[in-house]
């Protein structure tokens, strides 16, 4: 038998304390949050927040002069207070189900009660569900307009996160009228500028463009004036050259703006299609020449393009033979330089060489008129016969 033994009752351990929290026998400490009351302990709260333990010791309304005490009312954002309950049971359980509903409500508890391991986990688990190609557009749009996160100088960075995927995800979010109808002027300005973003086409995006705009402005009201003037700032940043020219004739003849507002799409569509009908298009340094992540078929310069396919078809077919553009060195020399069939072909000046002729000659040779053969094209065997 040895003579030592480990003894571990950790999960019971852990339970006990589990249990105890919001235990009026056993606490010694009383928080009121919104008319809630919990009951906690000063071992097991304090050394995790250093925020709860300034408002005990601060507070002054001991009860029967035992270390019991009532903080004052503490205020909480609206939606906190729904998990609340979860936040402080994990001050003694250690454990806790983040999910995109609760994720940040606590990290907003964790960071006004300076919970240090809680906020960190909380930061991870947005970071990488925003990071992952199959986050929700309008989970993202919701904590990007989260007036909470805004507020807190420690938290703003989420908001940006939000907005990077949105830029990655932006075919998605122009598909979703809540989310796309819902940005402000200044978001889908800077959406419109960036070339970061990720969506089918550029056609696409100034279909979305044009439903944002008649979503906020009408034609024929008060502020037509004004939609014309954030239409003119939209159309500088559309890369027209960047689609195709059905594209562009669709949006001639059916976008609802280009009829009502020709004039400011005049010097732009001509650039347009002067890109796509020049061999050698100048590309300008602006942004309306460039790329974005399109995941769509890329548009090209329409007649570079038929001429790169043309010398392509050349390339593959080689170089004429040396006797000529004729089929063939020997063809030219029978053909005679005029191309006429039988010239130089050494039959004599009185021959022309012709097959027709010669199959003529085969059938008068023996003098009783044209002789019955298998040659020629079957109309003419017809004939023969007849």
């Amino acid at each position: 038998m040895s003579a030592s033994s480990d003894v571990c009752h950790a999960d019971d351990i852990l339970k006990i304390i589990g249990n105890l929290f919001n235990d009026p026998e056993l606490s010694d400490l009383c928080l009121c949050v919104d008319g809630q009351q919990f009951h906690l302990h000063r071992s097991i709260v304090f050394p995790q927040s250093e925020v709860i333990r300034t408002l005990f010791e601060s507070a002054d309304d001991v009860i029967g002069g035992d270390l019991y005490h009532r903080a004052n009312e503490v205020n909480h954002n609206s939606y906190c207070v729904d998990h609340i309950a979860d936040f402080f049971r994990y001050f003694y359980t250690g454990k806790l189900k983040l999910t995109v509903e609760n994720a940040v409500p606590m990290i907003l508890l964790s960071y006004q009660y300076k919970v240090k391991n809680l906020a960190v986990a909380c930061r991870e688990f947005l970071r990488e569900y925003l990071d992952d190609s199959s986050a929700d557009v309008e989970v993202a749009f919701r904590w990007y307009l989260d007036q909470n996160l805004r507020a807190n100088k420690h938290l703003k960075y989420i908001g940006e996160i939000c907005f990077k995927t949105m830029k990655r995800m932006l075919g998605s979010v122009i598909n979703c009228p809540t989310v796309w109808l819902g940005l402000s002027f200044e978001d889908v300005f800077t959406l419109l500028k960036s070339s970061d973003v990720t969506l089918k086409d550029e056609y696409s995006l100034y279909m979305a463009v044009t439903r944002w705009l008649l979503n906020e402005y009408q034609i024929g009201n008060d502020n037509e004036a004004e939609l014309r003037t954030r239409l003119a700032e939209f159309l500088e940043y559309v890369r027209f050259p960047m689609m195709s020219v059905d594209q562009l004739n669709d949006i001639q003849e059916n976008c609802t703006l280009f009829k009502h507002f020709s004039a400011l799409y005049d010097a732009l569509f001509v650039e347009a299609y002067r890109y796509h009908c020049s061999r050698n298009p100048v590309v300008s340094e602006h942004p309306r020449f460039q790329q974005r992540n399109y995941t769509g078929c890329p548009v090209k310069p329409l007649l570079a393009t038929l001429s790169r396919l043309q010398e392509g078809r050349t390339q593959k077919r080689g170089p004429p033979p040396k006797g000529g553009p004729g089929k063939g060195g020997d063809q030219q020399g029978s053909t005679g330089g005029n191309g006429s069939r039988g010239a130089g072909s050494g039959q004599g000046p009185g021959s022309s060489g012709s097959p027709r002729n010669s199959d003529s000659q085969q059938r008068t040779s023996d003098g009783n008129g044209p002789k019955d053969t298998d040659n020629g094209p079957p109309s003419q065997r017809w004939r023969q016969r007849r």
